[in-house]
């Protein structure tokens, strides 16, 4: 099966910058690579000048200049002509990728786009390929634009949580037999990996973090619908009466290339001494800082599609504190995590750090057994399987 992947355009692939859907095109590529079960073609944009074929031995990447002055010139007339009521005629990136297409009249037996739902609407009137969204954020509802429309242009809906599936079908949908779940994977065995208390006292070290200080992280873009802030004010009330936590917060306010933004002064501002910014982390070394601190927490306020930081931290065995929203309860079933109530996140942030901290009923213990055997469902190796089985299925 010959399949042509259509990233969204905005980070290049392979993901060199981040960026979740991009790192997700990598982990199908790289898995395919191994098993070689179908061939891929990935489109997209390039950090280099070059643009030129990148050939793997079951991967083509094709990109798109989005560097010329004609592209940007495109893109803004574009961005303008889309903001009219009931229009889209699509953007600069999606253009060029038609063009390309057109152009080399290659024949692809199902057509990926991932996470721009509005893509399939201006392909198909120029592509006759069987298309297939993969979507990861909630793009796709009862409130986007043409809605049902782009509903009927897709063959099949792969979305990334039950949670973004349920958004779907709110279209008010006569049925809904095309959307199915296919949950994110990850390199389970990079988080598996052992750290030696060498390595631990370095990273603890150029933080300034004592060896007997207890740990908590955030990793993660860095603004408000994260619940960066109501994370720091519940520690500030921990940390009053247990002096030797620690707050460790790993991201930037975007990606790896994000400048520090307003959001990220303003909470400076609320933080003590014990609270530490490591800035962005490169994710081939996220792991190391996973095994060097003692408990995760994820305080999203807004409906995360899923959340993969979650996924790293239960194979990393590390006990997680996560917030009540979107798709994340779907990944900390039976009992891999301790759950806030979103409607009274600071104290029950409050609550269940000390909870762990104090560790009752040997807590620790019980959520890094149960994260463990959680973590094997959201394996790369699963994914790719069921990324298979869902685009061949008839």
């Amino acid at each position: 099966m010959k399949i042509l992947i259509i990233s969204p355009g905005y980070l290049p692939v392979p993901a060199i910058n981040g960026g979740a859907v991009e790192s997700l095109i990598d982990t199908i590529v790289n898995e395919n690579e191994k098993q070689q079960k179908i061939t891929i073609t990935v489109i997209g944009i390039n950090s280099k000048n070059d643009n030129n074929d990148l050939i793997l031995n079951s991967t083509i990447y094709k990109y798109i200049n989005n560097k010329s002055l004609l592209f940007k010139i495109k893109k803004v007339i574009y961005a303008l002509i889309n903001k009219i009521p009931n229009i889209y005629i699509g953007n600069a990136y999606i253009r060029e990728v038609i063009k390309k297409l057109k152009k080399e009249n290659i024949k692809y037996d199902k057509i990926i786009i991932e996470n721009n739902p509005l893509y399939g609407l201006v392909l198909k009137k120029y592509i006759n390929y069987p298309m297939i969204l993969h979507l990861h954020n909630d793009y796709l509802n009862k409130s986007s634009k043409k809605n049902l429309k782009v509903y009927k242009c897709y063959e099949r809906i792969l979305t990334v949580s039950d949670y973004i599936g349920k958004r779907v079908a709110e279209i008010n949908l006569k049925n809904n037999n095309k959307i199915y779940t296919l949950y994110n994977g990850i390199d389970i065995s990079k988080f598996k990996q052992e750290l030696s208390e060498k390595e631990k006292n370095k990273i603890r070290n150029k933080y300034k973090i004592h060896k007997n200080d207890f740990i908590f992280m955030y990793v993660g873009r860095i603004n408000k619908q994260k619940g960066v802030k109501e994370l720091i004010i519940a520690f500030n009330e921990l940390n009053k009466k247990y002096a030797n936590t620690k707050l460790l917060i790993i991201g930037s306010s975007d990606f790896k290339n994000s400048k520090k933004s307003k959001y990220i002064n303003e909470i400076q501002k609320l933080t003590t001494k014990n609270t530490i910014f490591s800035g962005y982390i490169d994710n081939n070394d996220i792991w190391r800082f996973y095994k060097t601190c003692d408990t995760q927490i994820v305080p999203s306020i807004f409906k995360e599609s899923l959340g993969d930081v979650v996924i790293e931290g239960l194979a990393s065995s590390l006990p997680l504190i996560v917030n009540n929203v979107g798709g994340i309860p779907e990944i900390v079933v039976d009992n891999s995590a301790l759950i806030c109530n979103e409607k009274d996140l600071i104290p029950s942030l409050i609550k269940n750090m000390e909870k762990i901290y104090l560790d009752d009923n040997d807590i620790r213990e019980s959520l890094t057994k149960n994260g463990i055997k959680r973590a094997a469902v959201f394996s790369k190796e699963q994914f790719y399987k069921n990324y298979i089985n869902l685009i061949k299925k008839r």
